[in-house]
């Protein structure tokens, strides 16, 4: 083989005087049997026709000498017309700790000698498989024009997740996917060691979720392999593929050996480059060239008419209303674009909801249509587990709710989840894990990209669970204001008249900021005024009547006004159960403390109906001047009763005297009522008053003094009849003993 590099096509005279003697004379001599000539540029008409003539002898260009030996030119030629994005503009992708463009640090590490391995990572929709494209295309293009150059060989290993032989790797592309004459497997073996490939591995993420852990750190291994002599191989994928022990033997060689790192004799390093986030002027290119294309394609489906600055305007409008921190991702970007190529769609009142809905189904959706390796798993399912994963994650006891470590999720997250190709359970794990909305540190700690991902899914959970009655203390502590914001824009609202249902039967603790959320809806105050007071409204629930308070308070629609709440709430301290009775009666103090004229009265109408309440317990005759009372009937009524104090008048200590009340211990009684907890068992005990939203008195003053007369009027007149003894009696206080404890004390 006599190979010429010249630049200039060989001729005849060349042929037949610098070549021909020589191999002639060692051909007639035995030492040869076949010459055959290589040139870059080719031979002349004339050159040829003295080859042929020449006996034994032919003449290849280089390029088909290639194609003979491995006919990888029409699989370059296809390489070569790949595109980075189908129809936007690229935006050069870039890497962290790098100015220039990631495609030219590429490029001086393939012509330097910056070791054979490299790891590009990045999170979802960052550009990583884009950017592979980008290379491919680039370096094949390269290689058309200069068959010396580098042959780039791109493999896509989400489609080929069932191999794990290199042999299987490159006989699947080269014999099944674009068959290349002459393939043999030695022969690449030989190319990548000396130097003339540049192989490209696509998504090994993808490739993880279908084998077993032993499958896929034996596909690391084979591709160790391919780290020879003067090789260069790219891997790119999402760092979150890989548990972080298996990510620092995979990627950094090393193997845990009890609390230590060594260095592992089976896997060599992959030194990692990570693609960096777009910064605004990226952000802004491609958002650009998205709405131009968006906008072509309904001009020519004659759908939309657009001014002739719509482009420009409609990006600045994106910029001023979404948050930048979503227009970081080349994917993001785009399906802003989708939905604001629409000039009839108002950004100022896109629903938040539906944007994040948008993001996260297409996020998830990209998934399934787009990587071939993850169809197999339908998208519900995919989206059901999201959903599952940031419930649970947000209600982890030690505060950390956006991270979490792989080995901490509970086997119940994937219980009814379909399997796809998983061959086990840990497989089926990763495959869920690695098409979430999730990054992963260093430290192995997984995270949501984003904490508004957390929290959209955590409200999707909510909203799609009906809870029971023991889950609302759960659901309450978990509604932060970004997590109720979402719900409250959700387009289906009948969650809340669900979560209504089951809220009345609800034993608590439930947090204060829940029921308000309860009292913005004016069909849970439709629910409430409608069915539960019509109903039976002394058997009205604790939660009912302290949302009924605060839809007031916030002027919901359907809420009552002040008065009618008021005679609502004074029925319920008279006759409701004593949760309900106690949240009644902080509503009546908080109407009071702002009613400003009004406040005489309701004061006299709360005294009158503690009173009442207390009547309404008593067991047989009150004549002898006290109020007997079931210790099981006992409660913040009866213990705040028998703290008011009487002052006789000097003109008739019968039929008028004063009432000293004080209304801070009323409220304290009240809360902690609520709180389960008596005056006494409750010493120490900071009460928390749900109608203020505040561990603070009502400011209506702690001690009042009030007409007897004014109370009683506020006292049903068949009970004043009856007690009327009892109720004038000439002492300085309203004595009451409970039956139990009376007769225990008897006994003594």
């Amino acid at each position: 083989m006599e190979c010429k590099d010249y630049s200039r096509r060989l001729d005849k005279s060349y042929v037949s005087s610098q070549i021909y003697p020589q191999y002639e004379v060692m051909r007639d001599k035995g030492r040869v049997d076949r010459m055959l000539i290589v040139s870059s540029c080719g031979v002349s008409t004339d050159a040829q026709e003295f080859i042929d003539d020449w006996r034994h002898a032919s003449h290849q260009t280089y390029d088909e000498l290639a194609e003979s030996v491995f006919g990888l030119r029409p699989y370059i030629t296809h390489l070569a017309e790949l595109r980075p994005t189908e129809q936007t503009e690229y935006v050069e992708a870039r890497l962290e700790g790098f100015s220039d463009p990631a495609i030219a640090v590429v490029e001086d590490w393939l012509q330097n000698d910056g070791g054979p391995s490299r790891a590009i990572l990045g999170g979802y929709g960052q550009g990583k498989s884009s950017f592979a494209r980008r290379l491919a295309a680039h370096f094949a293009r390269i290689n058309l024009q200069d068959p010396t150059a580098r042959i780039p060989i791109l493999l896509r290993l989400g489609e080929i997740v069932h191999e794990t032989q290199l042999e299987g790797l490159f006989g699947k592309e080269f014999t099944s996917r674009f068959p290349c004459v002459g393939y043999q497997y030695p022969t690449l073996e030989y190319l990548n060691k000396q130097g003339r490939l540049f192989i490209i591995l696509d998504g090994f993420d993808e490739m993880k979720h279908a084998m077993t852990a032993a499958d896929f750190l034996n596909n690391f291994r084979e591709f160790n392999k391919l780290l020879v002599g003067k090789a260069k191989v790219l891997l790119l994928g999402r760092p979150n593929a890989l548990p972080s022990d298996e990510r620092e033997l995979v990627f950094r060689g090393l193997v845990r050996v009890g609390d230590q790192l060594v260095a592992s004799s089976d896997y060599q390093a992959w030194p990692e480059w990570k693609i960096a986030f777009f910064d605004e002027q990226e952000s802004s290119r491609l958002l650009t060239s998205s709405l131009r294309v968006n906008q072509i394609k309904h001009v020519e489906s004659k759908r939309f008419a657009y001014q002739p600055d719509f482009v420009e305007t409609r990006r600045d409008e994106i910029f001023a209303l979404v948050p930048a921190d979503l227009l970081r991702r080349p994917v993001h970007v785009q399906l802003v674009a989708d939905v604001a190529a629409d000039p009839q769609f108002d950004l100022r009142g896109f629903n938040e909801h539906r944007l994040y809905e948008h993001f996260i189904s297409n996020m998830v959706q990209r998934d399934t249509v787009l990587k071939p390796a993850r169809r197999s798993i339908a998208l519900d399912a995919r989206l059901q587990f999201q959903r599952e994963l940031a419930w649970w994650a947000w209600r982890k006891p030690d505060g950390t709710q956006g991270s979490f470590y792989r080995r901490e999720l509970p086997a119940i997250l994937f219980r009814d989840l379909p399997n796809g190709n998983s061959a086990d359970d840990e497989g089926k794990r990763n495959e869920y894990i690695v098409s979430t909305l999730t990054e992963e540190k260093e430290s192995g700690v997984l995270f949501f990209a984003h904490r508004s991902f957390q929290e959209f899914l955590v409200a999707e959970r909510m909203r799609l669970v009906k809870p029971s009655p023991a889950s609302h203390a759960e659901y309450s502590s978990s509604l932060t204001d970004d997590v109720a914001a979402f719900l409250v824009l959700a387009p289906d609202q009948g969650f809340i008249l669900d979560w209504y249902t089951t809220l009345q039967g609800a034993a608590g603790p439930i947090a204060l900021g829940y029921l308000e959320f309860f009292a913005s809806f004016p069909s849970i105050i439709h629910q409430i005024t409608e069915h539960t007071l019509s109903r039976d409204p002394i058997a009205m629930d604790v939660w009912s009547a302290i949302i009924l308070h605060h839809a007031t308070r916030k002027g919901t629609q359907g809420a009552f006004d002040r008065e009618y709440l008021s005679e609502v709430m004074l029925g319920l301290v008279k006759q409701g159960n004593a949760p309900t009775a106690a949240a009644a009666a902080l509503s009546l103090l908080a109407l009071c403390n702002n009613d400003g004229a009004r406040q005489e009265p309701l004061r006299a109408q709360i005294v009158g109906a503690v009173m009442e309440r207390c009547l309404r317990m008593a067991r047989g005759d009150t004549a002898k001047g006290k109020l007997l009372v079931s210790k099981s009937d006992a409660d913040f009524a009866t213990e705040w009763m028998a703290t008011l104090e009487k002052t006789a008048s000097r003109r008739d200590v019968r039929m008028d005297m004063t009432i000293a009340c004080n209304y801070e211990t009323l409220e304290r009684m009240c809360a902690l009522q609520l709180q389960g907890k008596s005056n006494r068992s409750g010493m120490g005990v900071a009460p928390v008053n749900p109608i203020t939203l505040k561990d603070v008195p009502q400011g209506i003053g702690p001690v009042h003094d009030i007409s007897s007369a004014q109370v009683f009027k506020n006292i049903e007149g068949s009970f004043v009849k009856q007690h009327g003894a009892y109720l004038r009696a000439k002492k300085d206080a309203f004595d009451i003993v409970q039956v139990e404890l009376r007769a225990r004390n008897s006994r003594n």
